[in-house]
């Protein structure tokens, strides 16, 4: 039998099968070996599985493995294939058959692979141009290691073994793609929005409303700075509720008073508080701080105006501006280029009357936090009132500490921060009075900035209590409006939070209420100050009990916890405090191992 792994156009039983596109491969249908061939797509991996063999290959060679399965032959017609009947298959016993057609699965998610790697599960996709070589190593070991184990792979249940595919294909999904560097699964739509209003026509130019309109559900901008490249040679004339930071060289546009910038690429940044009333606008002048839109919805956009020149004066002879950028101050938001969408709409205060823009133009800018920092910054500590162990953070969560165990100031690895040991005040008071660079943070294992300690406090009869301690190493930042997400399956039966402001969030629509977000309460402890005695804010959070309370395998921990819109970094699960009765252990070797990690496969998926 002759096919790849793509379209099938029809088949016949021991003859020829014609295919157009992707890998392709051939089998016998008696299972020889000596017929097995395998003719790779240059652009693509390629697959043969038949009765001895299973090859990975592409165009600059290949990889092999041996073992006993059955011939296989995929499409989209038929998945799984069958198994062909044949009179050795009536002959063998029920364990053997039963061996051969788990070992058949296992076959069956090789040449998955392949189809996975041929782009078919990626529309749009050609060839094999989104796999690199790590992905490629990663599926030769995982098909390696396979083949080594057959014996015991094929005892299994085919249950478990499905379950086992579902994890790889998925895995492999996940670290294969390249990630569009936004989404986030507990804030799906959230995003900042750019809408560029031409409100009026000037002599050489328009006047236009800035909105930066941020969707997101709990992660703010600290000071927002929104570059832009002209399309031809415009200039800023006026501004209002902003400011560009550079002027640049206007000699070439001799007026008095001298345009506001003439630089190509300008970049454009927030007034202060208090600025005079002629110097601002709607939703102006606050430093470029913009909050989550569940935060803090009054203060989630803001606006300036802007008077071009030298641009046009009408519809056809204006240019969108181009290459835009934004920053928090940090990097790590990516922005997409300005369309031209319907103009927007504005309604009269009674809502009798809509008004509109000339011109509008959107962009949308998506949050990456690998693109914000290239480490972590904060960290989970874990306590329960049944165990005597607490589970600090994870060593080098953030960054690795200094070796040198001296007093004084230490330099952190690859960066410039320094850091003092908790306990060395000395190092600390000299640093701060004789006017040297003061040190960033206090010296740990973990070296983030930000921890979070949870501890499962008490159990009632009909609720149970558990307590979030948010605490500041930061020696030189505090954290005004700050917040906290935290997701946990028994978040629907929250009660009481005692001195955190609260907010359900519903990322998944009605279908779980598992997460929600904290912040603190006004004038009380909405700014965590830098570290020290009054560095760190805590409440308790109040839940009732439902049928699927337990508190075996970790249950009543947090399964992600997100601090200003980072995702902070969790201890290992085996590290979690046990009931004095319960086990650490996993017992039953591999068949147990990989039958749970069923429910982390069925996560996973359904974040795609």
């Amino acid at each position: 039998m002759h096919a790849r792994v793509a379209d099938v156009e029809g088949s016949t039983v021991g003859g020829s099968l014609r295919v157009r596109g992707g890998v392709e491969m051939a089998s016998s249908a008696r299972g020889d070996r000596s017929a097995s061939q395998l003719n790779p797509n240059p652009t693509g991996v390629a697959v043969a599985v038949d009765a001895t063999e299973v090859r990975i290959g592409g165009s600059g060679g290949g990889w092999a493995g041996t073992g006993a399965g059955s011939g296989v032959a995929m499409g989209r017609g038929r998945w799984p294939p069958r198994q062909l009947a044949t009179e050795e298959h009536s002959r063998v016993d029920w364990s053997k058959r039963r061996a051969q057609r788990s070992w058949k699965l296992v076959s069956d998610g090789a040449l998955a692979l392949a189809m996975f790697f041929g782009g078919e599960f990626l529309p749009g996709q050609a060839g094999n141009s989104f796999i690199d070589e790590q992905a490629q190593l990663l599926t030769k070991s995982i098909v390696s290691s396979l083949l080594q184990h057959q014996p015991r792979m094929a005892t299994m249940s085919s249950l478990c073994i499905r379950s086992f595919w579902t994890l790889v294909l998925v895995s492999l999904i996940a670290v294969s793609v390249p990630p569009a560097g936004a989404w986030d699964p507990l804030d799906p739509n959230g995003n900042i929005l750019i809408r560029w209003d031409i409100m009026g026509w000037t002599a050489d130019g328009y006047v236009a409303t800035v909105n930066i309109i941020n969707t997101q559900q709990y992660r703010g901008l600290k000071s927002y700075q929104l570059g832009w490249h002209w399309g031809k040679k415009e200039i800023i004339w006026t501004m209002q509720g902003a400011r560009a930071t550079e002027q640049g060289d206007c000699t070439r546009v001799p007026t008095t008073p001298p345009p506001h910038s003439c630089i190509s690429t300008p970049e454009i940044i927030d007034l202060q508080p208090g600025v005079a009333y002629n110097q601002q606008t709607a939703n102006c002048c606050r430093n470029g701080v913009i909050s989550p839109v569940a935060q803090d919805p009054k203060n989630s956009i803001s606006s300036f105006q802007i008077t071009v020149g030298r641009s046009g004066n009408t519809n056809t002879t204006i240019l969108i501006p181009e290459k835009l950028t934004l920053k928090s101050p940090d990097p790590g938001y990516t922005c997409s280029a300005l369309k031209k969408v319907l103009p927007t709409k504005f309604p009269s205060p009674d809502g009798k009357r809509n008004t509109q823009a000339y011109v509008t133009w959107n962009a949308t800018c998506a949050y990456s936090q690998f693109l914000a920092q290239k480490a972590p910054t904060c960290c989970v500590s874990l306590s329960a009132f049944y165990s005597s162990k607490i589970v600090p953070c994870m060593d080098c969560a953030c960054n690795c500490a200094p070796n040198s165990t001296s007093e004084g100031l230490h330099q952190l690895p690859g960066t410039d921060q320094t850091c003092v040991a908790p306990n060395d005040k000395k190092a600390l008071q000299m640093a701060l009075t004789t006017g040297k660079k003061a040190p960033n943070l206090f010296c740990t294992k973990d070296m983030c900035p930000i921890k979070i300690h949870w501890h499962l406090k008490e159990n009632y009869k009909e609720h149970w209590r558990a307590k979030v301690t948010i605490t500041n190493r930061n020696l030189q930042q505090n954290y005004t409006n700050w917040n906290l997400v935290l997701q946990h399956p028994n978040f629907v039966n929250l009660t009481t939070s005692f001195s955190f402001t609260q907010k359900a969030l519903t990322p998944y629509g009605d279908v779980a209420n598992d997460t929600s977000l904290f912040w603190g309460v006004k004038y009380y402890n909405d700014m965590l100050m830098q570290a020290g005695a009054e560095g760190n804010v805590q409440s308790e959070l109040l839940f009732a009990k439902d049928s699927y309370f337990t508190l075996n395998k970790g249950w009543g921990f947090p399964s992600r916890v997100y601090f200003n819109g980072d995702d902070c970094v969790l201890p290992d699960a085996a590290d979690y405090p046990m009931l004095p009765n319960g086990s650490t252990k996993v017992r039953g070797g591999l068949v147990v191992i990989l039958c749970t990690l069923l429910s982390a496969a069925i996560s996973l998926t359904s974040l795609f």
